[in-house]
């Protein structure tokens, strides 16, 4: 898959999505197995990912630094 592809919101395969990540293709098949992660399995064979969903769940449950939390400075 091209780089301009994934901009244009096509979906990633279970390599490109781990690749993504960085992660290996195994611990991103753990995740799914675990319903950790979101995915597609269409035909109940193949996973997809939309790579919105990725960034969403990287960045979700943000650890907030205590000078954000006091609105002091660093």
């Amino acid at each position: 898959m091209t780089a301009q592809e994934v901009a244009q919101g096509e979906p990633l395969t279970l390599n490109e999505a781990a690749a993504y990540l960085k992660v290996s293709v195994h611990t991103l098949h753990k995740w799914t197995s675990r319903g950790t992660i979101p995915f597609f399995k269409p035909n109940g064979r193949v996973l997809y990912f939309k790579r919105e969903d990725l960034d969403a769940w990287v960045f979700r449950n943000r650890n907030i630094p205590a000078y954000e939390m006091t609105g002091g400075a660093k």
